[in-house]
């Protein structure tokens, strides 16, 4: 049994991103994005600056959109939502948090989280390292891209967002460099069998996340710019969506269980002669601008978008050979905000001898993510793994998955497997 004191002001190493991460998925705080907003911006602060503390104003400005004219006293939303948070952890690790070896509190008194390990016999233990500074600059880049600036409107929030993400590859870079320790938790029976291909012998998995290709500014918007711009503005083939990121994080996550780095690489710049030699994992749907717009990847299900006579902002999925009890298309998100989102995982042989390819590809960004969340958590994957009757020890078949993702505050809280295909 683990002790339940644990040892004061010790980070444990890489663990402290993974342990927010599963506490923010627990159910207790899945359906609130406020509260998971106001964890990881704890988290940051925690490890950007652990020994300042977290001021009341900070977080209402920067998590709660306050203006800087914040008065405290008439004002209880830091205090409320904290005092929440505060009872929601404490709830979390008297339930499923109980075996967790990363304790996340806020003490009272302030605001600033502290995270701490716990050993089964602390006397026995070896010492546990604290993080290095590297490492903190770079957990801290990993948690900024989970919250959005504050202040801005909805538009300009995910423009300035997606200006910040061409720098997707250093992010995925340095998650991978957090993972170089070899003490990590063991994989899932399941996800060892799915990530098999990918993981085992040499070479680097390619990760290829979407572009789209926009024209505009900030100021003046953005839009579309797959047709010829007037007056030759330039254009923009630099945006990467919030759900790509995430999907690589995820991605780059699930390697580090392994042991496994990975190559992050921009659609634009990916070419066939360096992708044959290469395991591949497309993020992103080829409504964006993908290589898989034009490799035959999918099969059984296709992405066609709103020029194709679609209604709607997004598009849809086709579903080109139904099995019975299936529909021949599935719709995308019509209206802001989306509530539900359409996705496809494929995994198919790629060009290169031995080599596989996994596609995870919505109709929007939000569909993109859940398809990056449903490969890399274990109710998932087993939940597939029956459906293909993989057995134990056994390789898994080529397929085509459809998903269906239900958002909460533009977070994918639920993913259902709708249908399976396997190639004839």
């Amino acid at each position: 049994m683990r002790s339940q004191v644990a040892a004061p002001a010790v980070l444990c190493e890489r663990e402290l991103i993974e342990q927010i991460e599963r506490i923010a998925a627990d159910s207790g705080f899945r359906n609130s994005e406020i509260l998971r907003h106001l964890l990881h911006y704890l988290a940051q602060r925690a490890i950007e600056a652990p020994a300042e503390p977290v001021r009341v104003k900070d977080i209402a400005t920067e998590v709660f959109g306050r203006s800087h004219g914040f008065d405290p006293q008439t004002d209880s939303i830091v205090r409320v939502h904290t005092g929440r948070l505060r009872s929601r952890l404490a709830e979390y690790y008297s339930k499923d948090g109980a075996e967790d070896s990363i304790v996340i509190t806020i003490p009272k008194g302030g605001y600033s989280l502290s995270a701490a390990c716990r050993r089964e016999n602390p006397a026995a233990s070896p010492a546990t390292e604290i993080l290095e500074p590297s490492d903190l600059q770079n957990a801290s880049r990993l948690l900024s891209e989970r919250i959005p600036p504050a202040g801005l409107a909805p538009g300009l929030r995910r423009t300035a967002l997606a200006l910040l993400l061409m720098a997707t590859a250093g992010i995925a870079f340095y998650a991978g460099s957090l993972v170089r320790r070899p003490q990590v938790r063991a994989a899932s029976p399941a996800l060892e069998r799915f990530w098999r291909p990918f993981v085992s012998g040499e070479g680097t998995p390619l990760v290829v996340f979407s572009n789209f290709q926009l024209a505009g500014s900030i100021g003046e918007g953005l839009r579309d710019a797959d047709r010829r711009e007037p007056d030759g503005l330039p254009v923009i083939d630099t945006y990467t969506s919030m759900g790509e990121v995430m999907g690589v994080y995820e991605i780059t996550r699930i390697m580090s269980v392994f042991q496994k780095p990975i190559r992050p690489k921009r659609a634009a710049l990916l070419t066939w002669d360096e992708a044959k030699d290469s395991n591949l994992i497309f993020v992103g749907g080829p409504l964006a601008r993908t290589p898989l717009r034009d490799a035959p990847i999918f099969r059984d299900f296709e992405f066609r978008n709103r020029t194709s006579g679609v209604p709607g902002p997004s598009g849809v999925v086709v579903n080109l050979h139904p099995l019975p009890g299936e529909a021949p298309i599935y719709y995308g998100p019509k209206t802001r905000p989306f509530q539900s989102d359409y996705a496809v995982v494929a995994l198919t042989p790629s060009s290169g001898a031995g080599r596989r390819t996994l596609a995870l590809a919505g109709i929007t960004e939000y569909g993109t993510q859940a398809a990056a969340e449903f490969v890399t958590r274990e109710q998932y994957i087993g939940a597939l793994l029956a459906k293909l009757h993989v057995q134990s020890g056994g390789p898994v078949p080529c397929f085509e998955a459809l998903l269906r993702t239900t958002m909460t505050g533009g977070v994918p809280t639920q993913i259902d497997l709708v249908s399976v295909h396997q190639p004839q």
